[in-house]
């Protein structure tokens, strides 16, 4: 048996920070909307957004959800899995196509989280911490993306 070293891009550490620090980024957008929502009610603050804006907000915040609910998916299924490993059969499928689109809506969404934060750079009613915030989920959007790809999370042959 040979052992190679493997690239920096390709080490477990790497991988854990960049998916730990992706889910973590994401949760926190997904829990705080709710709650800058009633914020900005309380205190009869309005956001100022052009439509177009407004459209690539909304669109970052379903996509972290998609991309939250595409990461538990996976997780209960491979828990599961490693429980009775007699269940994965081809009749299996169907489930696990069903979470690669979840997942695939998740990553098309980073387009419209990029976006997103690319448009707030210019925004004068936005201010510091959420500009530096748009920029942080467009980073976990594509830390995240890029986790799935890496590792045939989105690929959508099943070879057992």
């Amino acid at each position: 048996m040979v052992f190679d070293r493997v690239s920096w891009y390709q080490q477990s550490w790497f991988n854990m920070t960049v998916v730990i620090g992706s889910l973590a980024i994401l949760l926190l957008c997904v829990l705080l909307w709710p709650v800058n929502f009633f914020l900005r009610r309380h205190y009869g603050k309005r956001l100022e957004l052009s439509r177009g804006e407004s459209r690539l907000r909304l669109l970052t915040r379903i996509g972290a959800v998609l991309n939250l609910a595409f990461a538990i998916a996976f997780a209960l299924l491979f828990t599961s899995a490693l429980k009775n490993i007699g269940m994965m059969t081809p009749r299996l499928d169907p489930k696990i196509h069903l979470i690669q689109v979840v997942g695939i809506l998740g990553a098309l969404a980073t387009v419209a989280a990029i976006l997103n934060a690319w448009r707030s750079r210019s925004n004068s009613s936005i201010w510091f911490w959420g500009k530096l915030g748009n920029w942080l989920v467009a980073a976990a959007f594509l830390g995240f993306t890029w986790f799935a790809v890496h590792f045939n999370l989105l690929n959508m042959n099943l070879h057992y």
